[in-house]
């Protein structure tokens, strides 16, 4: 059977929480950032979401060489090692647009990399757009 929830309810160690929903009648632009927040999430809830400008996450062969995005083998692997024996650096950005369309905006790489190395909680940083964390947009858990 499946659950819906919301992607903010799934957030473990949330670090800030800004909010500026302005009035009750206040139209935001789908430019405005309305909330923002930081914590970790378990990768599950967050590995089929699309990237914001149609990046896949999938191997490629161009000319005999094996490629994962821009990353040929080796240095795909030396990013592999480098986040195994590191840790992730830099959180991973998820955009919820106001239509709530939910996008990883930066980290496509680094959750490949994770769901590889098996690293579950991954720290994400969610900024909703135009009031986007009004609407009730789900994804199955």
């Amino acid at each position: 059977m499946k659950r819906l929830v919301k992607i903010s309810s799934k957030l473990n160690s949330v670090i800030e929480d800004y909010r500026d929903e302005g009035s009750p009648n206040w139209q935001a632009e789908e430019r405005h950032v309305t909330r923002w927040l930081t914590g970790t999430i378990n990768i599950d809830y967050i590995k089929d979401f699309p990237g914001e400008n149609g990046e896949t996450r999938v191997w490629n062969t161009n000319n005999g060489n094996k490629y994962f995005g821009h990353y040929p083998e080796k240095e795909w692997n030396e990013f592999l090692n480098d986040i195994k024996q590191n840790g992730i650096k830099y959180k991973i950005l998820i955009f919820v647009h106001k239509n709530g369309d939910i996008k990883i905006a930066e980290g496509n790489h680094r959750i490949q990399a994770c769901i590889q190395l098996g690293i579950k909680e991954i720290p994400v940083e969610i900024r909703y757009f135009g009031n986007s964390q009004r609407i009730q947009k789900y994804f199955d858990e």
